[in-house]
């Protein structure tokens, strides 16, 4: 237990700009992620000209592929240990490389026929997925290893959870001012995608280089010899991991959904893609003001309660459409993408917040942290649940006739169902699930 005496004695000397740095990893995780969920759909569909149901079959398909490499990367993480890099740091630095490459093969058109880009497209999501994981997991973990101060731990959380909020907006900032700039579309997207490329690299280099002082050679020991089946045993009985698995699951849909449907409700019911510009800059300027309550919040409400409010905002906007239908106003329609997204932002946080307590519960009734395990789990969760958002989307607005460029009054009263419906079943399945959640060690402590 040397090891995490040490790690005790260093949580009390987190410097700032560690902090920071760490939280600045999140314009790696959430930059191609939030790019390919907001545009990702879009673009294989307008541009790329495949069906918009296949699209968002494929999405589903490739989260089956998410359940074998999430947790065969998360044990890969846990057994690392190389003398210049330790741990985590090694799978940060080429997870994100490799990533950059595949968001900008993912906005390319191939020539050929339209199997031969769904089978492009299919390989390129399935290569997306691999260095999505590769990057997050062990970037995720060291919101566990680097402090093991609660308050501390929310620090980090805050920090990435401010940075990735900011990276979230800011892709619907720039995408469409980069993508118009151009003559030809196809060349705009591809520019869009490699500013996108280029920060997720330089991000994660600033990250992995906050860690240094507690990823190191042999700095963080792991059970070397746990089986599949004993990892298997563990995430089943363990309901701590269970139950937050599913909730970032839920919380993690809703945001996914958001993304997917928006382009279209601004394209189809709003007739006004530009206005996503001026909804991003409130977005940024709305997290900045929230977020850094959060850990404060966090620590005298606790994690659960905020979470349950934070749900019930991201319904504000579902409740005023249920009336409204598509007849909101562009003011209104900014106030309501701001409600969302808040709300998202801040159930997101109390979810993430809740992994480092899962490690601390883990270790104490099981003996071993597995951090890059657990942190596997609530990825490849997240991104299981994200992909029914696009199944959802793409399979109903089939349903309703969609085709590129062309709006019928069904397509446009199905974009709207969703938007009122979806947000309203995921806040009632994170209010199941919040009242099955154990009693954490390490959320007492917060509240205190």
């Amino acid at each position: 237990m040397k090891h995490y005496a040490k790690q005790a004695s260093l949580s009390d000397s987190l410097y700032k700009n560690e902090i920071v740095s760490y939280g600045l990893g999140a314009l790696a995780g959430t930059l191609p992620h939030q790019f390919k969920l907001q545009f990702g759909m879009s673009f294989m569909t307008d541009i790329a000209g495949l069906p918009i149901a296949a699209v968002g079959f494929w999405n589903m398909v490739l989260s089956f592929w998410d359940a074998v490499n999430d947790p065969i990367i998360g044990r890969l993480v846990d057994r690392t240990n190389t003398k210049r890099f330790g741990k985590y740091r090694p799978h940060m630095i080429f997870g994100s490389i490799f990533w950059a490459v595949t968001i900008l093969l993912l906005f390319v058109v191939p020539p050929g026929s339209e199997l031969v880009r769904l089978v492009y497209y299919l390989i390129v999501m399935a290569l997306f997925s691999v260095f999505y994981t590769q990057f997050t997991i062990p970037w995720q973990a060291l919101n566990s290893v680097m402090s093991r101060d609660p308050h501390q731990r929310n620090l980090l959380l805050a920090s990435r959870q401010l940075v990735g909020a900011f990276a979230t907006s800011a892709v619907g900032l720039f995408t469409i001012p980069v993508v118009s700039a151009f003559h030809d579309v196809r060349a705009g997207w591809l520019a869009a995608a490699a500013i996108v490329a280029f920060l997720c690299v330089a991000s994660a280099l600033v990250a992995a280089r906050s860690a240094r002082r507690m990823d190191y050679h042999n700095s963080i020991p792991t059970k070397k010899h746990a089986t599949f089946r004993e990892l298997a045993q563990l995430l089943f009985h363990n309901k701590a991991v269970l139950c937050t698995g599913l909730l970032l699951g839920f919380v993690n849909m809703g945001i996914s959904f958001n993304a997917a449907i928006s382009i279209y409700y601004l394209k189809y019911v709003v007739h006004n893609t530009s206005i996503l510009a001026p909804i991003s800059v409130i977005k940024i300027l709305s997290t900045l003001l929230v977020m850094p309550l959060m850990p404060a919040l966090l620590r005298r409400l606790g994690k659960i309660r905020i979470l349950c409010v934070s749900m019930l905002l991201q319904t504000v906007s579902a409740l005023m459409l249920l009336v409204l239908r598509d007849g909101a106003g562009l003011p209104l329609v900014v106030i309501m993408s701001t409600i969302t997204a808040i709300g998202l932002t801040c159930a997101n946080t109390c979810c993430f917040s809740l992994i480092p307590d899962c490690t601390d519960y883990t270790e104490v009734h099981y003996g071993n942290a597995h951090a890059g395990f657990i942190n596997s789990v609530s990825t490849f969760v997240r991104k299981f649940f994200g992909a029914f958002s696009t199944l959802i989307v793409g399979g109903f607005l089939e349903l309703a006739g969609y085709t590129a460029d062309e709006t019928s009054f069904s397509v446009v009263n199905t974009i709207v169902d969703l938007k009122v419906w979806i947000p309203i079943i995921l806040l009632a399945a994170v209010l199941i699930v919040a009242r099955q959640f154990p009693a954490l060690q390490a959320e007492t402590k917060t509240s205190h």
